[in-house]
Parts: structure tokens; sequence; C-alpha cells
């Protein structure tokens, strides 16, 4: 083991509770519970993982002790009724079986639901009408006589935990939440005793707590996750919170998991590419000056173990919490521990994974396929090797031939470039991105080294006149085109492709974009990054970043307004000349001189009569996958080569 991470593997002590290490699973929601909030095989599979990695202590998803005002949107695991007991145990029984230890996070959304998941459209409620400005309509004030039976649902919720066999409690008063809400000067406007000074808003959380230590005993653990700032004009502040802190160490609290944000300051719930490990750590350092209890921290620690490592030696926090990186891969820990942390697969901060659980979805992984689908083992030894040639070294091509080869397949993969990545070496250009996607890239080579894979660079198959190998199996994992529109002038536009491929900076000061979708906005933020540019993206339809989820386009769309990047939407490019470009805006036709144009227009399938020859050369057994017949993202990428490579 590295030596530099020896304090993160050592027993720790949190009350009656030891832990194997320093490591926790951060709380994060799956929706692999059933539909009435039930444990399933599916969630138990995936907290095995995760147990079986390494960790030392998981802390459940946000566990519901109110379905009806309560639940988060979707179907949360929950712990209302005492009939939840029984599922809950095995959840405990089977991590258990691994030394890691587990806690369930008492959860209620409070005023940051909707009433579309409240049963008959009922408001949600809250300390005082504070409508949340991201998802939430507007909620109700509680009663005292309501208030006072949340604080029961949560002593009852903390009570069922421990008949269930965990091992703790957390109490979800961080990122918005009710508790967090009656806190917070922001969203608590009451005018009686649970409201107005920053005693009386402690006034909910502390009872709480209070009421859980009566009810559970002595030695049995109660972690608070709080958010230190929110981060919001007129929110809690780090002093308010270090007030607090100190009432709930006195009320019960045995350790301090320490978040920041919102719902309406989320881009510190979830940091994003670009960001740098650890970026509230100092919220974490400054709870721990004016506490003996251990404190947590968060913020992609994951990505650098040695930089959490350092946290913890110079008594920052006592613990280290990781939450995405152990969807990107439950084995972390023992590959840090064991040296192997060029196999870790890694998480890339595109928070796709939370986008994805919004729409409705159960949890997802863009670099790792097999998150939920753990219970179905998908990756069984081949018992009839075969030869299998795969076309084309993107993420595709790669996630298969790895697969294939890990199950017993004789792999050759073949790309006619000089290396290997596809499309991803154009993303990994862009500097805010630019460590996250090369590691991935650099992560897949890995692994069609370790399983074998004979790799053919600078192979081109489409024109020559054999395969390199006599194949059983070819898999196609061409990708997709980039587009150029056809219009006056085209022969004068750059495709975006080419331009991040190139490294191209020699084209002006003076740059128009054509398209702002996800890879429109990266080409201005990429031209923007070298001198003094100005670049225009300007885009047919009314959306900006339309291909982009809903927490990556406010990161970057930020970036690029401290670029002074400008952005023209409803305007439809007509003409092209060698220094300028018109177009029809709703406002009639319009005319922007520049130095050069770039197209980021998107990407369009392989022609079907290339496709057509590839398949005649190839014979019978033919697959393909990624981008050749739909454009496509990398999850979608990685996603058809996994189950691919998993079903040869």
């Amino acid at each position: 083991m590295n030596e530099k991470l020896a304090i993160l593997y050592e027993p720790f002590q949190l009350k009656g509770m030891k832990l194997k290490n320093r490591l926790v699973m951060a709380p994060m929601h799956t929706k692999f519970a059933s539909e009435a909030g039930e444990v399933t095989d599916r969630m138990i599979s995936y907290l095995v993982e995760r147990a079986r990695g390494g960790v030392g202590l998981i802390v459940l998803e946000n566990t519901c002790i109110d379905w009806i005002y309560g639940r988060a949107a979707g179907n949360p695991v929950t712990i209302h009724d005492d009939l939840c007991r029984s599922g809950l145990s095995n959840i405990a029984l089977a991590v258990h079986r691994y030394g890691t230890k587990i806690v369930t996070q008492l959860h209620h959304t409070g005023r940051q639901n909707l009433r579309s998941n409240i049963g008959g459209g009922l408001q949600p409620v809250a300390p005082s009408v504070v409508k949340s400005q991201i998802g939430g309509d507007e909620p109700r004030a509680l009663e005292e006589f309501e208030i006072e039976e949340i604080i029961q649902m949560y002593v009852d919720a903390a009570r069922r935990t421990k008949d269930a066999g965990f091992d703790g409690v957390e109490l979800h008063g961080a990122h918005g939440y009710i508790l967090t809400q009656f806190f917070s000067p922001y969203t608590n406007r009451r005018a009686d005793k649970w409201g107005g000074n920053l005693r009386n808003r402690a006034r909910f959380p502390v009872e709480v707590v209070r009421r859980i230590r009566a009810e559970v005993g002595k030695e049995y653990p109660i972690l608070y996750r709080l958010s230190a700032e929110e981060r919001i004009p007129g929110g809690t502040t780090l002093e308010d919170t270090l007030k607090l802190v100190q009432m709930l160490e006195e009320a019960g609290v045995d350790c301090f998991d320490v978040t920041a944000g919102i719902y309406d300051s989320i881009e510190w719930i979830y940091t994003l590419q670009g960001v740098s490990p650890g970026s509230l750590i100092p919220l974490a350092e400054a709870v721990k000056k004016v506490t003996d209890k251990p404190v947590i921290g968060v913020s992609r620690l994951g990505w650098d173990l040695e930089y959490a490592a350092q946290t913890v030696i110079a008594g920052k926090v006592d613990l280290v919490a990781m939450g995405r990186s152990l969807l990107a891969d439950p084995n972390l820990p023992k590959k840090y521990y064991s040296g192997a942390v060029d196999e870790i697969a890694p998480c890339i901060a595109c928070n796709e994974c939370v986008a994805m659980e919004n729409r409705g979805w159960q949890l997802r992984c863009v670099v790792n396929p097999l998150l939920a689908n753990e219970y179905l083992e998908p990756i069984k030894p081949t018992s009839n090797s075969k030869n299998v040639l795969v076309i084309g070294g993107g993420p595709a091509g790669m996630q298969c031939s790895a697969i294939a080869a890990m199950r017993g397949h004789k792999v050759t993969l073949a790309e006619k470039a000089d290396k290997l990545g596809g499309q991803l070496l154009a993303a990994a250009t862009v500097g805010y991105k630019s460590k996250e996607i090369g590691a991935l890239v650099r992560y897949q080579e890995k692994m069609i080294r370790k399983y074998g894979v004979a790799v053919r660079l600078n192979t081109e198959i489409y024109n020559s006149d054999s395969l390199p190998i006599k194949p059983d199996v070819v898999i196609l994992a061409l990708g997709a085109t980039p587009y150029c529109p056809e219009f006056p002038g085209s022969e004068f536009i750059i495709n975006a492709y080419d331009l991040l491929i190139n490294k191209d900076h020699n084209i002006g000061n003076q740059v128009v974009v054509i398209g702002a979708s996800g890879v429109g906005i990266d080409v201005a933020l990429y031209l923007t990054e070298t001198g003094e540019r100005q670049v225009t993206v300007v885009e047919k339809n009314d959306i900006i970043g339309g291909d982009v989820n809903e927490f990556l386009i406010r990161h970057i769309m930020a970036m690029a307004v401290d670029k002074n990047i400008e952005f023209l939407s409803n305007w439809k490019a007509v003409s092209v000349e060698k220094k300028k470009i018109t177009g029809q805006t709703l406002f009639g036709q319009s005319e922007i001189k520049c130095d050069a144009v770039v197209a980021a227009c998107g990407f369009i399938p392989r022609p079907a009569v290339e496709l057509q020859k590839l398949f005649e050369k190839c014979g019978s057994d033919v697959h393909i996958v990624g981008s050749a017949l739909e454009a496509g993202t990398i999850f979608e990428a990685t996603q058809s080569g996994f189950w691919t490579g998993a079903e040869i």
C-alpha cells in the first residue's frame, strides 16, 4: 500500500461503532427501491458491491420518514412504517458480511417537493411559505402540532433503524431539506418559538436530535449532515452553522458530515468537471475547530485519495466521504490500497447520473454500465472463445473490447488513427474537463491492455483489401460523423471536431461558432482559453445548450459568461464569406464580421452505403455499437459496447 494513504485505512471508532477504515460511501438516491419504497434485490446488490469494494461505512440513501409529504421524487427507500424493518434488515445483514458498517439517512423534503409527488396533489409543507426556485411548488406553513408529528416521525424512524440491525443513523440536515429549512433565515420566517432568532430556528433540529438520543440510547451513533453554507443571499452562513454545531453536539450528535448548498445553489451540491477535489474541505475544517466530534469531509475526494489523506493528517477532517466516484468504480478503495490506481474507472463529474435520476430513471453511470445491474452478474466467462475483431477505438469500441476479452474471447481492436480515444480525444482538449475525459481514455486503454486485447493502430479497414485477422465476430464501433451544414460559403467553415483534434489556435481573434450545443459551448470555451479572442455562438433554435444536462449547463454557462462569450439564439445562418457570416434572425438580417467560422452542428450516423460495404467485407456475425447508426453520447457508447461485449 502507498504509505501516503495509510491513515485512510486505519480502523476508526465512532461512538459504539468501529469502522475498518476512514472511507465513507456518501448517500445517493438510486430509485432502486420498489415504487412503494421497499428494499429490492437490485438495491442490496448495489450496496453489497460497494461494501465488497472496501468502504468502511455506507450511508444509505435519503431514507423517507414521511411517505405522504416528505419523500423524494420517485421511490426512495422508506422507513415510515414498522413494516419496513424486515427489508432493511436484509441490507444490514448483506453489508455486514464484508465488515462494512451502515447507517440510514433520515430524510424529509419539506418545501423541496412537488404537488405531483404528493398524494392527492397536496401542497408541500415547510416552516414558512417560501417557494424553492429550483424543483418545488409553493409550500404551506406547518402548524405547531404538525411540527411535533414530524419530530416523532424522526424518532420512530431512528428506532426502526436500530431494530433493523443498522449501526447508526444520520440526519439529513443539508441541501435544503426540512431540517435545513427550519434553521435557515432564508426559509424560516416564523414568528413563534420555531422561528425568529438563531436559537429558535435551531430548536427543530436540536429537538429532533435530543429525542432520538433519548430513544436509541447513549452508545448508538447519531450523525448529522449539514450544509455549512447555503451560498444564497440571506441564507445560512458558516458563522450560523458553527453555533448550530455546538448546540447539536450538546443535544447528542456524534459526528458531523459537512457539505454545502441547497437546491437554489445546487452547483455546490454536485461539484462538476474542472472543480478541484476538496473545494468544500475548508467548511469541514471550520466545523472541526469548534467540535470534539469526528467530521466527515466531501467534494470529489475519490478523485485523489492522496489529497484526502493529507486532509486527515492535517486534522481538517476525520473521515473521507465519496459518492459519484463509487458509482463509477465500487472497488476504488481496494484498488487504491493495492496500488492499482490506473485501473480505477474515473468519475468524470458530468452529473449525468443525477440528471437521469431526475428524469425518472433509476441511477446510472456514464463510465460504469454495471451500475444498477450488479444483481444480474452479466459478465460471465465464455464457454466458446471466439476471434473478435472490433473496428473503431472510441469509447464504444474500447468498452466492448475489454468486456469481450475479460470473458475469454481473443479480441483484436483496429483503429485507423494513430491513437485510441475517438471523439473523446476532441473532448479532452477542452480545458475545464481535460483531466476527467483524459482519465477516462487512459482507463479504457489500461483495461484493454490488462485483458490482452491486440491493438492495431493506423489500420484502415474500409478501403483495405482484407481484414487484419480472420474473425468469428466483427464489432463495428465506427462512431458518428461530424455534421457541417451546406449553404453558400460552407467551404470557409472549420469543423469543430477537426479544430479540437488539431488543437488549432491560429484562426484569428474574431470567431463565430455555429451551434450552441454542448460541443459548441465547449469549442467557444476552448477558443477563449488562450489570448484575447472574441467568440460569438449562434444557434438556430431558442435554447442554448439544449443537449447538456441541467447541472452541467449552469456550470459551463457561468464559465462562458466569465469569458465574455456572446450567444445569439434564433439565428438562421444563410451565407459565410471569408471575413463575415450573415444570417436571418427574428429581427431581420444580421451580419457578424469574423476571422473564422467554426461549425459545431452535431453528428450524423455513418452513411448506409459505408455500413453495407463493411457488412459485406466482414461476414455474417456483425454487430454495430456506439454512434454509427445513431449519433449519441458517451453513456450510450459505453452501454452498447458493454452489453455487446457481455453477450458475444
